[in-house]
């Protein structure tokens, strides 16, 4: 039950970016396939496993990774700290738009060491071995402590906070604190960068996650630091694709730009 449900919701993400659209190294000279441009920050648990979406475009009518022989996906130099267990790869059925089309990939991973991880591309191996490079943004694994909450007292609800939002610029969260002796101190949106007070934050609010937007869509998986009984401990958020509400082509653009800058 919960895999449909991750994979519904995964597909959702990439049905609402499609349809307000309307997704050894070798190097390519000419860009006709690229991934969107999404920074991220995740936080999580050590040892431990999640997912996320990520959209693969190409241009109609040029050539693109034949996406059956993917053998092996890759995060660049974390490989071994964030390991990538499996993956699903799906055709969008509806087409971005009249320039491209696009594939959405779930990737499943587990977190193997506590630390700040860091990396800016995907490593795609073929089944003839060889391997592809291609920028995803600049994405965070803020990896810590394993969630301290026991599961049968849930000291704060996290389940009415966005998955999904249309302003890259901003991260919105509500939360619902169910006990009196809770409070939220301070919510991380990226490994150096917080929102704090020390007699606690509101139950819900808009965080500025970027002055000028910088990439088209922003994923957000917050860490939140609780205060209960004077003693201070740590739990996570579920994440939010910030952006992924207002697509349209000039974005699926900007991220080919930034493969061609960057790749």
């Amino acid at each position: 039950m919960l895999n449909k449900v991750k994979y519904a919701l995964s597909y959702l993400i990439l049905l609402i970016i499609i349809l307000n659209c309307s997704a050894c190294e070798l190097k390519q000279d000419k860009i006709n396939d690229f991934f969107a441009w999404m920074n991220s920050y995740i936080a999580m648990p050590v040892e431990s496993k999640y997912y996320i979406a990520l959209t693969y475009f190409f241009e109609k009518n040029k050539n693109q990774i034949n996406l059956d022989n993917v053998h092996d996906l890759r995060f660049e130099n974390i490989s071994d700290k964030i390991e990538i267990l499996n993956f699903e790869i799906y055709k969008c059925e509806t087409p971005p738009s009249s320039k491209y089309l696009g594939y959405g990939i779930t990737i499943n991973f587990k977190t193997t060491d506590k630390g700040i991880f860091k990396t800016n591309n995907i490593l795609i191996t073929l089944n003839n071995k060889n391997t592809l490079k291609y920028p995803i943004g600049s994405w965070v694994f803020d990896v810590d402590n394993t969630e301290e909450i026991d599961s049968d007292e849930k000291y704060v609800d996290t389940k009415s906070s966005p998955v999904v939002s249309s302003n890259n610029k901003f991260y919105n969260y509500s939360y619902k604190i169910i006990s009196s002796d809770v409070k939220i101190k301070r919510i991380y949106f990226d490994y150096d960068k917080y929102i704090y007070n020390e007699n606690g934050l509101p139950e819900s609010g808009r965080i500025e996650i970027s002055k000028d937007g910088i990439s088209p869509y922003s994923y957000i998986k917050t860490k939140i630091e609780l205060s209960i009984n004077d003693k201070n401990i740590i739990m996570y958020d579920k994440g939010c694709y910030c952006g992924a509400m207002n697509a349209d082509e000039s974005v699926i653009d900007l991220s080919k730009k930034y493969t061609e800058e960057n790749k």
